[in-house]
């Protein structure tokens, strides 16, 4: 497992401590982690970071965090609202700077924090401005004055895995199976309802005692239609894996190559390629290469032999399209089965001639 971070440590909104304590038990774990980096593009099978390292990897987890919304963005360019860093600036009672009507809170406002900075991006300060600022709008109709924003925050818990977390509440700190408890028990306490918590309460009991079993998930897939990009040198597939999937090639380019390396077909832009496995035994038997940064459209190999099966020309399409792969065992054998003496001839001598003059 690899962890990609543009900070210079983690959990920047607790103490340096936790930050650092949280690293050191990810890496006993065998996380590795990488500090002041950004990921710039994700392939098929690689993560490509800014600085030019490419990571081998076919699972990727995003938690890149929220964007601006576009229409705070086009507000903010055409000078509509008051805007900072893709957030709505407000004063402590969540009316927008400079505007007396217009309100905002949450995720998408630079809202103010009574001792200093702007709150961050949680749900107990969002709960407590949306609330605030439905009060202070009632107050605006009825003249009475503003309240300003008072909440400081309650605290911050973040569970790290192996029964381990850190905590900073009240301004103490937490770490290790202490702050993994306080985890659980607020967890436990803001779940609706007593016989869901009741229900939970128990599985984490019985998981005390008796750990999760390991699982095999097999995930269907709700879309027969994918899109994917690939950076150059990025193999798509090899010869002998399973082939699930026709490919149609929006940009760049891919090469299918053999076993001895030869290009048996260079797919452009508009072209395709995988039907030859689908329609056969569904295992590769090329490689499949980008040469240059392309774009592909997977189609799901089951609702591509439905297709293939409903439509005949379709079906008589694609098996005319496959019989333009060969392998160099299937050339050798169709060599073979030319007589030594017409391979070993002259074109010349085994030609027909047939010459006709035309006035």
């Amino acid at each position: 497992v690899t962890l990609i971070h543009s900070g210079d440590r983690l959990l920047g909104m607790l103490s340096d401590s936790l930050g650092t304590y949280t690293g050191k038990c990810l890496t006993e774990m065998g996380v590795k982690i990488i500090f002041k980096s950004r990921v710039r593009a994700v392939t098929a099978r690689t993560v490509q970071l800014g600085d030019g390292v490419s990571l081998s990897a076919t699972l990727v987890v995003c938690t890149v965090g929220n964007a601006p919304h576009p229409q705070i963005t086009a507000l903010g360019a055409n000078g509509g609202l008051p805007v900072e860093r893709g957030k709505v600036v407000v004063g402590s009672s969540g009316q927008v700077k400079g505007l007396s009507n217009v309100w905002s809170a949450g995720d998408c406002a630079a809202f103010p924090k009574s001792d200093g900075g702007n709150c961050p991006e949680t749900a107990q300060f969002a709960m407590r401005q949306g609330a605030l600022v439905a009060k202070n709008i009632a107050a605006s109709f009825a003249g009475r004055p503003l309240k300003p924003f008072r909440f400081t925050g309650l605290g911050e818990l973040a569970t790290i895995g192996h029964r381990k977390a850190v905590a900073q509440v009240f301004g103490m700190r937490f770490s290790g199976i202490i702050a993994w408890f306080m985890w659980r028990s607020i967890y436990l306490m803001k779940l609706p309802g007593f016989d869901r918590k009741l229900r939970v309460m128990a599985e984490w009991t019985f998981e005390l005692f008796f750990p999760r079993d390991i699982n095999l998930l097999t995930p269907s897939f709700s879309s027969p239609l994918g899109e994917m990009h690939l950076e150059p040198g990025d193999s798509l597939f090899h010869a002998g894996e399973p082939a699930q999937s026709l490919y149609a090639v929006k940009k760049g380019n891919v090469n299918i190559t053999d076993a001895q390396g030869q290009i048996v077909k260079a797919a452009g832009p508009g072209e395709h390629f995988g039907e030859r496995a689908l329609l056969s035994d569904g295992i590769w038997r090329f490689d499949a290469t980008a040469t240059e940064s392309s774009e592909l459209v997977a189609i799901d190999g089951q609702t591509f032999k439905t297709l293939a099966k409903s439509i005949g020309s379709l079906d008589a399409l694609f098996r005319g399209t496959a019989q333009q792969y060969h392998l160099p065992e299937e050339i050798q054998n169709t060599v073979d089965m030319i007589p030594e003496a017409t391979r070993k001839a002259c074109a010349a001598d085994v030609m027909t001639r047939n010459i006709a003059f035309l006035d």
